[in-house]
């Protein structure tokens, strides 16, 4: 034990006389060691018992304490704060610094050496001599965590300093750093704890662990072709979506005939979807090229950094200082390393938030996948007047919580603690001893009436709303089924069409698309496409496509009503006509007729409006396997009417009958072969039906 005793503060000398009298006695029983230092070395020793590791992961290094320093000013945001200043530094000068008493120099002329306010960050700090330090993107002071938790005062620059003032006013952020090592796993692990005293009204604190594994051998080629493969698929899925937008994009090219020629680009919501898949592509191609050099050389890194902490020898002749700088030099370089790596996992997780919209979106291919993006697409625009209503509730409670119970609450301490704690009401969980407050109480339950009972069930009705309707509109499609046939059924079909050599989809309904006047599609029609190669292809692509249901043609076997209008009337005589070739004087007599019958229709609708809906109701029947001729439907429905007269096989006769004719689907239903053999069939003049015969023809209406 050394004689010289050190005191971390200056002491009157009768202390220091009896603190040495009480001392005297222990220090002359203690004339040195019993033995000599070889003979300790050489006589029997301490056993030192071997503790097997409790854990898997064990402390690289000692902790690092890390701070950022503020300039200390004397002028403050608030004018009566550097008043306030001013005068304390007054009062230190005329009441303290007075004889016998002494203080120092900058004491006496500088304001901000008594009290000041936090300025701008500064990497000079004479306190505890220490030079700053870069951890990551922060530059500061860095220091072991035992010097300043295990020891009183530290000896630094000729000069005594307490610990204890490490951290002061001027600190405006702590950060106490740990590094762990996993030998199982290969994981190096960080384990931060900050605590940030920039904040207003406290401070906040920060938890973060991070972790660097060691991706080598078997995992590392797997992890190579996995990203190699990704890239791949992600590059074909670009080049479908490109084929596409081109496609789409060359249809709206300008036509040589229009007066004025002008490009028709493509919907928004094609245009958004090619830049959402564009922006995926070049994201995940940017994290395959960032990742697969990153990883390849973990091991490498890992050893570096990671065995260079481990292998500072502390006891070396070494100064502490050059020691202490290559111990926070690395300890820089790892958390550059976890910092790349903590990029890297936030670059990946916005890639996939992005690919799951885009998924999210892709299930409107099938009805019922769809009914998701349906529902929200139905119910889009009265979801934004519910949110704007719902931002301008929050907000106004929010700023009612904060001003009111800011002060003595920390869950309203803020305006964004208010925000959660109003969600957090919204899910039920309500503040602590919020009854104990007569305000917060009413505070509390008006917030819960409104928002609770009110609010969110008119978001739930908004969603029920919106899902009906699209229940509905997915009700009235005809060819609507399940996913699992849908997808068992695409497959087949673009296996079968790769075998048989059918032309491309998309080619084949943009050519029948342009028959606006067919209602039928025999095999002469698809010959003439000249996108089959022969006569087997259209047969075994026709035998394919009659085994669904809604491809087949309609059989109206039973009465059916319709309402008919002179709309439907017209249309039917516009397609007679162009089916028979006789549009220019077959039209003319048809408006003819139409504009005669249409006014008698109108003199007599008054007198008969009680037996308006009965007369409306229009019976069409077709016999099986054999359509009927315009002129047949003509007189069978003047027969069924009771109009007898020698109009019946004119199409006047039918045009001056508005009242009761069948639909235009139902009357126009294309024919059969004599053979009995169904031809494909088009519902309307945009929507194709498949027969069952390959050497049908389509017959004239």
């Amino acid at each position: 034990m050394s004689p010289v005793l050190m005191v971390p503060e200056a002491m009157p000398l009768a202390t220091l006389q009896r603190m040495y009298y009480d001392g005297a006695a222990p220090m002359l029983a203690r004339t040195g060691p019993l033995v000599s230092k070889r003979e300790a070395e050489t006589d029997e020793t301490i056993p030192l018992d071997k503790y097997d590791y409790i854990t898997r992961s064990t402390l690289v290094t000692t902790p690092i304490i890390f701070q950022e320093r503020s300039k200390p000013r004397a002028g403050c945001k608030h004018s009566y704060s550097t008043k306030y200043v001013e005068t304390i530094h007054n009062k230190v000068k005329t009441e303290l610094c007075v004889p016998p008493y002494r203080c120092a120099a900058d004491v006496m002329e500088k304001a901000s050496v008594t009290m000041s306010c936090p300025g701008e960050h500064t990497t000079q700090w004479e306190e505890f001599g220490l030079e700053p330090y870069v951890f990551g993107k922060k530059e500061g002071f860095g220091e072991l965590l035992y010097s300043v938790t295990d020891s009183v005062f530290l000896f630094r620059n000729g000069k005594v300093t307490p610990t204890f003032r490490f951290i002061d006013s001027l600190t405006s952020s702590v950060q106490v750093l740990l590094v762990f090592y996993t030998p199982k796993t290969g994981t190096t692990s960080l384990l931060s704890i900050l605590a940030d005293f920039d904040g207003v009204q406290e401070a906040k604190v920060f938890v973060t662990l991070d972790h660097y594994a060691i991706v080598e051998g078997t995992n590392l080629t797997l992890y190579l072709i996995m990203q190699l493969a990704l890239c791949v698929l992600v590059l074909g899925m670009f080049s479908d979506a490109a084929r596409y937008y081109f496609r789409k994009f060359m249809q709206g090219r300008p036509n040589p005939d229009d007066v004025e020629p002008r490009w028709l680009f493509p919907p928004y919501s094609v245009t958004l979807t090619f830049l959402a898949d564009f922006v995926t592509t070049l994201m995940t191609v940017a994290f395959s090229v960032m990742s697969i050099p990153e990883k390849s050389n973990t091991a490498s890194k890992t050893a570096k950094i990671a065995g260079g902490l481990t292998n500072i020898s502390w006891s070396s002749s070494d100064g502490v200082e050059s020691l202490k700088g290559m111990f926070f030099s690395d300890i820089g370089e790892m958390i550059e390393l976890f910092a790349f790596e903590g990029f890297m996992h936030n670059f990946a997780n916005w890639i996939l938030f992005i690919t799951m919209f885009r998924i999210v979106q892709s299930c409107n291919v099938h009805p019922r996948l769809g009914m998701i993006t349906g529902t929200v697409y139905n119910a889009s625009d009265d979801l934004l007047h519910f949110f704007l209503l719902v931002a301008i509730i929050s907000s106004t409670f929010a700023c009612i919580g904060f001003w009111r119970f800011g002060m003595v609450r920390p869950e309203f301490s803020t305006v964004g603690n208010t925000l959660g704690t109003l969600l957090d009401m919204v899910l039920g969980n309500l503040p602590l001893d919020w009854y104990v407050e007569r305000e917060l109480q009413v505070y509390v339950l008006i917030f819960i009436a409104i928002c609770f009972f009110l609010v969110q069930n008119f978001l739930l009705a908004i969603i029920v709303e919106a899902y009906m309707n699209v229940r509905r509109h997915n009700e009235t499609l005809d060819y609507e089924t399940d996913y699992a046939s849908d997808l068992v059924w695409s497959i087949t079909s673009y296996i079968k069409g790769r075998m048989y050599g059918w032309p491309n989809s998309a080619k084949l309904g943009e050519e029948m698309l342009r028959w606006n006047c067919r209602y039928s599609i025999g095999y002469k029609d698809l010959e003439k496409t000249r996108l089959f190669k022969d006569e087997e292809q259209i047969g075994r692509f026709v035998a394919h496509y009659h085994r669904f249901k809604f491809l087949k043609p309609i059989h109206i076997k039973h009465h059916a009503p319709a309402k008919i209008g002179l709309e439907v009337v017209e249309e039917i005589e516009r397609r007679t006509a162009g089916l028979l070739g006789k549009a220019g004087s077959l039209r003319k007599m048809a408006n003819n007729a139409m504009q005669y019958r249409a006014d008698r229709f109108r003199k007599r609708a008054e007198a008969r409006e009680t037996q308006l809906d009965q007369q409306r109701m229009g019976f069409l029947e077709v016999s099986d396997g054999h359509p009927l001729s315009y002129s047949a439907f003509a007189a069978q429905y003047r027969t069924e009417n009771g109009h007898g007269g020698g109009h019946s096989n004119t199409i006047g006769s039918v045009a001056g009958s508005p009242r009761r004719l069948g639909s235009a689907r139902a009357a126009f239903t294309s024919g059969q072969s004599p053979g009995g053999g169904g031809a494909m069939h088009m519902r309307g003049p945009n929507a194709m039906q498949w027969g069952a015969n390959n050497t049908s023809q389509r017959q004239g209406g």
